[in-house]
């Protein structure tokens, strides 16, 4: 696309060089003879930079350049002048310049700067639509559902986005509370800023200290240079702390004072770190019980709980289950290059009836796993998962296949004899025994050194620990 540009230069010679040479370069150029016929064209035109003297007839370079950041603050403008001074390129620069040049100058050199000008104008349209993407993708329309108590979460999360209180997200595992998280930062005046997340249960005690504030060179054995913790890098942004009832009473002293100084030191060091940074933390757990059973501070409790917001189990919005199976549809259908359009009457009766004891995360896994085996695309309740129904006081029921039903099965090969397995188990539970049993024999290899088997395995360390928590694996080195 071409980009156009302005030239406000009374000199004609000039003036025709500066038009010849951007025409040439594929530039679309104006030009204007004096400051009121500048002002004019800035009026009526739509101009990428414009190339302006200082000294002209009927005003001078510098009204031109606080009228264009006045009304078209995203253009960007040259000035030059045939009487170079420092004083001039400072007070340039401070009315928000984006250069200074000084006559005589060769076309080459402005035909540099120009070209940098262009791609740093590229570089911050491709942010703002990174920007808009993300907003789209994170923000508070995100938190799908037609049910009253998630229509007052998406308002209430709209709400609090624009104040820099502390939040404390609630809800049972599964329910959406990083969703929540990602929609208020998405959606507030930090959005342009870092958002960093943390899980307090993911990562192990002797390590949680230098994660949150970091630590200096020589803090402690293997501390080789200085490290930033999570507190310094999202500084000017958000700190998601996830499952906050896990972190230890130690660093809860830590966590209080932070969130009352706004200050703390990083480990080994002597020098007081101020930072801005909003807080949203989530738990499953019942803070107040734990608080009221001596295992969470009182003071962090209500310091955290400014703003609470309790999400509500997937069992207590059922009318919502349609919406959200009809979203990973559209995600996992896309993901896996499948023409999948729906569940059949039968099937989501049986979704509807199901209590999901694993929220959201246990529904997107069902969607994820049926599209994956159904070569139709309407999806029968032969294809879901068994479903088991936990509810308290009364016996398992089972939804979908009914019990001993095997897998749906592929189309025979010739030659081949079909062999019927001893025990059939959701294809989510066989995948996670091959995954554990792999993990197992990497740190074998790796004589339990966790940051070589994490390399082996080609994923972090931190993820490496939280696969080794999920599957009740030691984790002694």
């Amino acid at each position: 696309m071409n980009k156009n540009v302005l030239i406000i230069e009374d000199e004609p010679i000039m003036r025709n060089i500066l038009k010849n040479a951007l025409t040439k370069a594929g530039f679309e150029a104006t030009i204007a003879e004096d400051g009121i016929k500048g002002i004019s064209a800035i009026n009526e035109g739509d101009f990428d930079i414009i190339i302006t003297d200082i000294v002209l007839p009927k005003g001078d370079g510098f009204k031109i350049l606080k009228w264009a950041k006045e009304k078209r603050p995203e253009t960007s403008v040259i000035l030059i002048t045939g009487h170079g001074k420092v004083k001039d390129a400072v007070e340039a620069m401070k009315l928000g310049a984006s250069d200074y040049l000084t006559k005589p100058f060769s076309m080459e050199d402005l035909s540099l700067r120009i070209n940098k000008i262009v791609e740093f104008q590229e570089l911050k349209r491709d942010y703002t639509r990174l920007q808009q993407e993300c907003e789209t993708i994170f923000g508070a329309e995100r938190i799908l559902g037609v049910s009253p108590k998630i229509i007052a979460i998406r308002e209430l999360a709209k709400t609090v986005a624009g104040v820099d209180s502390t939040i404390l997200i609630e809800g049972e595992s599964g329910t959406g509370k990083e969703v929540v998280a990602n929609a208020i930062h998405y959606s507030s005046p930090r959005r342009d800023k870092p958002f960093i997340k943390i899980s307090c249960a993911a990562i192990p005690e002797t390590l949680l200290e230098s994660e949150l504030f970091g630590y200096e060179k020589g803090a402690f054995t293997g501390a080789l240079k200085r490290k930033p913790g999570r507190f310094e890098l999202a500084n000017h942004g958000t700190l998601f702390l996830d499952e906050i009832g896990d972190l230890p009473q130690a660093l809860q002293v830590k966590l209080l004072r932070v969130l009352q100084e706004r200050e703390f030191e990083r480990i080994g060091g002597t020098e007081t770190i101020k930072v801005d940074v909003r807080i949203i933390c989530a738990t499953n757990r019942d803070l107040e019980k734990e608080t009221k059973e001596g295992r969470f501070r009182e003071d962090l409790y209500y310091r955290l709980k400014v703003i609470p917001i309790h999400l509500p189990s997937l069992r207590e919005r059922k009318e919502d289950i349609p919406i959200l199976i009809n979203h990973f549809i559209k995600i996992y259908s896309k993901k896996m290059n499948r023409k999948i359009t729906a569940f059949s009457d039968e099937a989501m009766k049986c979704l509807l009836d199901y209590d999901f004891p694993g929220n959201v995360r246990e529904l997107e896994n069902a969607v994820e796993r049926t599209i994956a085996l159904c070569p139709n695309q309407l999806i029968g309740k032969e294809y879901l998962p068994l479903l088991k129904d936990r509810r308290q006081g009364s016996k398992d029921r089972v939804y979908g296949q009914t019990a001993g039903d095997s897998e749906p099965s592929p189309p025979s090969s010739k030659g081949l004899q079909k062999k019927e397995p001893d025990k059939l188990v959701p294809l989510q539970d066989k995948m996670g025994e091959v995954e554990k049993n792999y993990i197992v024999s990497v740190l074998k290899k790796a004589k339990g050194n966790k940051t070589n088997a994490a390399k082996i395995l080609n994923i972090s360390r931190k993820n490496l620990w939280e696969k080794m928590r999920k599957y009740n694996l030691p984790d002694e080195e």
